[in-house]
């Protein structure tokens, strides 16, 4: 899973992500803008791994499931990747550029 800083450049805003599941903290991480933070996880074999993060900046807070396995098994065949602009959270499928989770 990929977390990208896509705020604009001129504002040189940081962004704050902790993500974790139940049994494992990923750790927090400031990300500059234009770069990203990765998260590496196992999918545990009864495919209900579930990933949530909090993602925090000057501008805004949002709380939502990086991963979740059943939502993201086929969808997110390499990365997750996850762009943090203004207005929120943008999720796209692995290879994809069109969006296809907004989190507001």
């Amino acid at each position: 899973m990929a977390v990208f800083n896509m705020l604009p450049t001129q504002t040189m805003q940081l962004i704050h992500v902790h993500c974790k599941s139940k049994d494992d903290d990923l750790g927090t991480h400031i990300i500059a803008n234009g770069d990203r933070c990765e998260f590496s996880f196992n999918v545990n074999i009864f495919q209900t791994t579930l990933i949530f993060c909090g993602i925090g900046w000057s501008g805004g807070l949002a709380v939502f499931n990086g991963y979740k396995a059943r939502r993201d098994l086929e969808r997110c065949l390499r990365y997750c990747m996850w762009d943090v602009k203004a207005a929120g959270g943008q999720g796209f499928r692995d290879g994809v550029s069109n969006r296809n989770i907004v989190i507001p």
